[in-house]
Formats: structure tokens, C-alpha cells, sequence
């Protein structure tokens, strides 16, 4: 593995647009002050080769801001992975990381985490933590059932990264 003492000596970083320069010429076709790295359109994320070695952005942009590689993932606060900004990343673990995914609920066109009733009585709010399920108490009514859930997930100090999608 790189040591961020080199990717320092190569590369800055400005976290106000997330863009990465080069410091040195490390190739003839590059030069001082050019943008470093290329658009995956597979993943949707940056990568810069140093010294033949692919690295992602977000991760080149944390061993610069903090000294040392992340140990974790590093997860785009809102979503965007071409967005590199300091401000919009964080290191987590796998389980907070994939919390922040987009879900998409197509079966009954609901707001995640609100499921019928067995019976389809009324609507129960679920929420997951530390990989356990918790459960409301049964509302006749979406809209209550979605606002205590968010007041739950506020208490529990978690995100609800789930909006309201169909399909």
C-alpha cells in the first residue's frame, strides 16, 4: 500500500470541489496542476492510478485530510460517489455504509420501512438496530405511522435515508 506520505508529496486536494491536482509530473503527459484521475461510469465514482496502482478518490481525499488511509468503507453523505467534497464524506462500517443506500420499494408503492397489517387493518412502522428488527405499535393511518418512525430514528439518533419511492 501507498504511504500518505507519497500521495501527499503528489497529490493535493482541495475539499471545497473535491478535485485532486497533481503536485509532481509523475507521467510525460501530465502535468503540474492538472486534474488527477479519471470517471468510472461502471461504479460512478473517481480513481486515480498512483504509481500503477488504482485508488478511489473519496479514499486518496481521506489519506490527505486525516494523514492515514481509512480503516472503513468511505460513504458519500448524500449519495452522489462522483461527489468527493470533504464535507459529504465519512468513514463507516459496512452496516451504517449500506444504511445510506437509495431503497426502493415496488411491492405495494409505500414508504420504506411501513408494512400492512396482517390483515390490513392498519400500518406498522419497522426500523433496524444493530441488526435486529423493531416493530411499532399498529396506526390507522400512513402519515402516522411514517412520523413516528422518523421521530424514532431521530431518537435513536440514526438517519432514515429511505424516501418515499414506487415502482
Amino acid at each position: 500500500m501507498l504511504s500518505p506520505k507519497v500521495v501527499c508529496k503528489l497529490l493535493s486536494y482541495d475539499p471545497s470541489t473535491g478535485i485532486c491536482r497533481w503536485k509532481e509530473r509523475v507521467a510525460q503527459r501530465v502535468k503540474i496542476g492538472d486534474e488527477a484521475g479519471w470517471f468510472d461510469p461502471r461504479d460512478g465514482r473517481w480513481r486515480i492510478s498512483i504509481k500503477d496502482k488504482d485508488c478511489l478518490r473519496a479514499r486518496v481525499a481521506w489519506c490527505i485530510m486525516t494523514g492515514q488511509w481509512p480503516r472503513l468503507e468511505i460513504d458519500h453523505i448524500n449519495r452522489k460517489r462522483s461527489d468527493d467534497r470533504w464535507i459529504n464524506l465519512r468513514e463507516v462500517n459496512r452496516s451504517n455504509g449500506t444504511r445510506n443506500r437509495i431503497q426502493v420499494r415496488t411491492v405495494h408503492n409505500l414508504p420504506c420501512g411501513i408494512h400492512p397489517t396482517r390483515y390490513r387493518t392498519g400500518w406498522v412502522a419497522r426500523w433496524q438496530v444493530n441488526k435486529r428488527r423493531k416493530e411499532s405499535k399498529v396506526f390507522y393511518t400512513i402519515e402516522d405511522a411514517v412520523a413516528f418512525r422518523e421521530a424514532k430514528l431521530k431518537e435513536l439518533g440514526l438517519h432514515d435515508y429511505s424516501p418515499v419511492r414506487g415502482g
